[in-house]
């Protein structure tokens, strides 16, 4: 009897560890193409780090896939009324082998919103015939279009012939006399046969305020896998409104391309949207390719914006990427900077925060950090990053600069040197010996005072050892790692001006 009240217990608290609980938001969001558009986004609870599955029936006998690669799914509805819809998910825990169901119901009403119009087209070679429809109710629709290419029409339907192949930003603006409304449609339409164009669409799933304007910077960027280097060759500002805009390069050469896209009127401050490549990666190393054929169109390559923390504070971190040795391909000699290495900024938690690239002294500076613990990571196509992890930034000691990489013919790695965190001459400290089995000397000079705060962290940033050592009138401390499994870590040391950083080979 004890041994099965026993299991009862383990499996309520298995039970109580790992639960899940199926919901969805929606809101209607209507596009050129459907007025009864609704975007559908998950706000389950899964109870693990897995994602699961789930998915939603939108009752009228279609259905879909939440993916792990974005949160929000968009539905036309062929006609107005109220649907039945469920979600269901389904998860599975490895580390309790234990499974987790659930499902939700509830039902949604849609309409027509006042003056909505959709764009059907129908192009032959260069020739494009546009037609309007407006749902019932409305009278005394006039229809102004913009073909995108400098010239306007009227009326519906209308046709134009462009001059050039491509893809054109057309807008229709359609007015009702009865109700009295205004609505503006943009679309884009893509003219010729075999159009050399690369397109897709930039998604957000913002639900507070899904009428928001955004302003998209979009980059269409090449990589040459022989030098590594990653350069920008062209880009495009546009203004949606729309959680779905689309955008397209044309007239470009057969070749392998990113695309990037970053939302330059977000908050400063708080949750919002960081830059993101093709389909749904804050990283190039995680970035999907484009393999373009000229001789035709590589659509579909859309781009789903991640989510981050926009970061407002008094602090800075500084420093340099310089190329080191091996480094023979795409790049100067040892010592040469690296110039237009993208840098970023990452939080405890790994979490991109903030950005920028190297000058082309090899400098970089992210400004405006808020008290807390970072990393530096910079990022190159084909190299391994060692990050840069424990820097501090708080009110005694705001700017950290000397947060130096070098670059070699495989990876960039952080240097080791001191860091002076405000104005003043770097106090000596040694670390020793090196490689080690775990037992550490930390010698110190006059110039270390009072309390010094030690912290180990393992390459992917994680704390690893954290301790704080009392080395007033002391020249040596000891630091015992054995428990630390074999391998590279980063030593960080702060105490008044002192913020000094060494790497640490342990080897058992």
């Amino acid at each position: 009897m004890k041994r099965i009240f026993t299991t009862l217990i383990a499996l309520l608290l298995v039970q109580s560890v790992f639960a899940c609980s199926a919901s969805f938001g929606w809101y209607q969001s209507p596009t050129a193409t459907s007025a009864l558009n609704v975007n559908f986004y998950n706000t389950s609870s899964y109870g693990t780090t897995s994602p699961g599955s789930a998915w939603i029936y939108y009752g009228d006998g279609s259905s879909g896939y939440f993916s792990t690669a974005t949160s929000s799914l968009s539905h036309g509805y062929a006609s107005p009324g109220t649907y039945n819809l469920e979600m269901t998910i389904y998860v599975y825990d490895s580390l309790t082998s234990t499974y987790c169901t659930d499902s939700v119901r509830d039902t949604i009403t849609i309409d027509y919103p006042p003056c909505a119009s959709t764009v059907g087209t129908a192009i032959s070679g260069s020739t494009v015939t546009f037609a309007a429809t407006t749902p019932a109710g409305t009278t005394g629709m006039t229809y102004d279009w913009s073909f995108g290419d400098g010239t306007t029409g009227t009326g519906s339907p209308v046709s134009h012939t462009y001059t050039t192949i491509g893809t054109h930003n057309v807008t229709l603006v359609a007015y009702s006399s009865s109700p009295s409304c205004l609505d503006s449609v943009f679309f884009d339409v893509t003219t010729g046969t075999g159009a050399n164009v690369i397109g897709g669409y930039i998604n957000r799933d913002t639900v507070t305020s899904p009428s928001d304007t955004a302003v998209y910077k979009v980059w269409l960027i090449t990589y040459d896998s022989s030098t590594h280097i990653i350069q920008a060759v062209d880009s495009q500002t546009i203004i949606s409104p729309y959680t779905s805009t689309y955008y397209s390069f044309s007239g470009k050469p057969t070749g392998s391309y990113l695309v990037k896209a970053h939302i330059t009127n977000g908050p400063t401050s708080g949750s919002g949207y960081i830059p993101t490549y093709h389909d749904s990666s804050a990283y190039w190393s995680g970035a999907l390719f484009v393999a373009h054929n000229s001789a035709g169109p590589s659509y579909g390559v859309d781009i789903w914006m991640k989510h981050g923390t926009v970061i407002s504070g008094p602090g800075f971190i500084a420093g340099n990427v310089l190329y080191g040795a091996g480094k023979t391909t795409g790049g100067g000699p040892v010592g040469a900077p690296v110039t237009g290495l993208l840098v970023m900024l990452r939080d405890v938690k790994n979490n991109i925060v903030a950005s920028t690239y190297t000058d082309a002294s090899g400098n970089y500076k992210i400004s405006n950090i808020p008290y807390g613990t970072y990393s530096i990571y910079p990022e190159d196509m084909g190299y391994k990053t060692t990050a840069w992890g424990s820097i501090n930034i708080t009110s005694a000691n705001p700017h950290v600069n000397g947060i130096n990489f070098t670059q070699n013919s495989t990876s960039i790695k952080p240097g080791t040197t001191a860091v002076p965190t405000v104005a003043g001459s770097v106090a000596s400290v040694a670390v020793y010996p090196n490689p080690t089995s775990g037992k550490l000397t930390i010698q110190w000079d006059a110039s270390v005072s009072k309390t010094a705060n030690v912290n180990v962290t393992n390459i992917a940033g994680q704390t690893v050892y954290s301790t704080q050592l009392n080395i007033d009138g002391v020249e040596r401390s000891e630091v015992n790692l054995t428990n630390l499994n074999a391998g590279l870590y980063f030593m960080n040391i702060t105490s008044g001006n002192l913020n000094y950083t060494q790497k640490i080979s342990i080897q058992h």
